[in-house]
This record gives structure tokens, C-alpha cells and sequence, in this order.
């Protein structure tokens, strides 16, 4: 998706995503929970935080964990302002490159990678240098649908689920964990994972 297309997405989707998305994207909640269990992370980023939901549920486990969130979506993240205040450090622009020295603990991307394109393999492999020496990758996002229809529909909303990402994980990254669920009855299939 173009940054323009994206902008324009997203300024009409940031006034209802917080009330929609709980219906189709699953999985966040216990993906948080489950890396703050395994890795207790000092420092976290989300690439494409959005309305700054997951970077809340982080908050509201650790009050000392350090919170930065990368958008491309100016509209969604006055939403992430609004929500996280000064809690967490909020980045406009595209993630095309390591933001840290010391680098994150935990790096997490919640259902944007399939709705970025070919781009998908350059944001893994800068947000793997982006990690410290034991941090880790979490993700959650589409994985594949059987159903051309769905598909189709899918793609109109600039999502891809032809099995892409996990192919790129088998290919390129060690799984600490890794889970794949069927949504609606096989309507479509999500990825959960923790990497290295």
C-alpha cells in the first residue's frame, strides 16, 4: 500500500478501529502475555502501533517497561497519543531502518505485515538487527485463506493472505513459538509466533 493509499485508509478507519477490529483480530491479547511472560522485556517496539492498543496492554503489565511505537498513520496514532499520553515514544514515518542502538528486547508487529507488500522480508530483517543480542520478534497477522472470495475481499482492504510470512519465518528465523489457528470456521487462518 502507498503511503497515500494508507493515509487515507486509515483517517476514516482510526475513528472506529478500536471498536471493530476486536471481531477479526485475534490473537493480540495473548501474543502480549505470552512474550512478557517468556522474555520479561525491558524495551519494546511495535511496528505499525496504530491506536496503541497492544503498546497499552504492555503498559499495564510493566510500568517500567520502555514503550516506542512506530505508525505510518498520523490519524492512528493521535489516537495512540491520546491513550498512551506520555508513556510511550511515537514515531510517524515508515520503518526503513534500526532505531536503537542498544536495540529492543521484544519487537512486535500485529497484522501489518500482510498489508505491506513485498516489504514485508526488508521490515523482518531490519526489525532482527533492531533487536538486542537475546531480544526476540513477536508476531501476529493473516496467514492464508482458501476462500477466493475472501481473498479477493481482503485485498480490496490491502491484505495479502496467500501464506507469505510464514514462509519467510521457515525460511529465515527460529520459532521460540509458533501457532496457527483456523478464524470462522476455516474462513481464514492467523499466525502466531515468537522469533529469533
Amino acid at each position: 500500500m502507498s503511503e497515500s493509499a494508507l493515509a487515507g485508509y486509515y483517517r476514516w478507519h482510526a475513528r472506529i478501529y478500536d471498536w471493530t477490529r476486536p471481531f477479526f483480530l485475534f490473537g493480540r491479547r495473548d501474543l502480549v502475555h505470552r512474550a512478557y511472560a517468556s522474555l520479561k522485556p525491558r524495551r519494546v517496539l511495535e511496528i505499525g502501533c496504530g491506536t496503541g492498543w497492544l503498546l497499552g496492554e504492555f503498559a499495564r503489565l510493566d510500568e517500567t517497561v520502555e514503550l516506542t511505537g512506530i505508525d505510518l498513520s498520523a490519524d492512528m496514532l493521535a489516537r495512540a497519543r491520546k491513550r498512551l499520553g506520555t508513556r510511550a515514544s511515537l514515531i510517524n514515518g515508515r520503518y526503513q531502518q534500526p532505531l536503537s542502538e542498544g536495540g529492543y528486547d521484544l519487537i512486535v508487529m500485529s497484522y501489518m505485515l500482510t498489508m505491506t507488500g513485498d516489504n514485508f522480508k526488508s521490515i523482518l530483517a531490519t526489525a532482527r538487527r533492531d533487536l538486542s543480542p537475546n531480544g526476540a520478534l513477536a508476531i501476529v497477522d493473516f496467514d492464508r485463506t482458501e476462500v477466493p472470495w475472501f481473498a479477493r475481499w481482503m485485498r480490496v482492504n490491502h491484505v495479502e493472505m496467500s501464506g507469505q510470512i510464514k514462509r519467510e519465518i521457515d525460511q529465515h528465523f527460529q520459532p521460540l513459538w509458533l501457532q496457527q489457528r483456523r478464524c470462522y470456521f476455516g474462513l481464514w487462518q492467523r499466525l502466531s509466533a515468537l522469533l529469533r
